[in-house]
This record gives C-alpha cells, sequence and structure tokens, in this order.
C-alpha cells in the first residue's frame, strides 16, 4: 500500500504545529517538520514523474490483455488454467 505524500505532509504538519506550542517537545517539532519535508518531496517527485508512470501503465495493461487471452479460471477452484488445458492442474475438474 502505497501512502499519498499529502498524507505526510498533512501528519508531519499536525505534528510541527503542535510541538511547537509545548515547550517540552522541540524534538517533535523537528520530526514532524522532516516528515511534512517528506511528503513534499514525494509530492514534487511524483508530479515530475507522472508522465513516465502513465505510458508504463499503458504497457502493462497491453501486457495484462494479451495474458487474458492465454489463460482462464478453473469453475470449481478458480485456479488459472491455459485455454489449451483439458483439466484444472489444482482439482483435477475436467475443462472441455
Amino acid at each position: 500500500m502505497k501512502i499519498s505524500g499529502w498524507i505526510f505532509i498533512i501528519i508531519g504538519a499536525v505534528v510541527a504545529i503542535t510541538a511547537y506550542f509545548i515547550p517540552h517537545l522541540r524534538f517533535f517539532f523537528y520530526v514532524g517538520s522532516a516528515i511534512a519535508a517528506y511528503g513534499l518531496a514525494k509530492v514534487i517527485f511524483n508530479f515530475i514523474f507522472k508522465e513516465d508512470r502513465t505510458q508504463q501503465n499503458s504497457m502493462n495493461y497491453e501486457q495484462l490483455a494479451a495474458k487474458e487471452l492465454q489463460e482462464s479460471r478453473c469453475r470449481r477452484c478458480k485456479n488459472i488454467v491455459r485455454r489449451f488445458d483439458n483439466f484444472c492442474s489444482y482439482c483435477g475438474m475436467r475443462l472441455r
């Protein structure tokens, strides 16, 4: 699971602002600032390289479509079977 950079920014800002007003928690001000800076860097990085990811995703969809033509699922156990298989390799159910 990927966590968005905006979540890091929000959590870091809340921690930094809260710790700023409490004198004994100055360390957490710096920790919150670092978390917010990390989130900002992540958002900027994703914005810069967003175009490359969209091209990779389109290639992945083409590969998945080609794979779907070659594979299907067993009706009994939902195991992946190839189109030319006569029996399921997991449960042995006759496919044709």
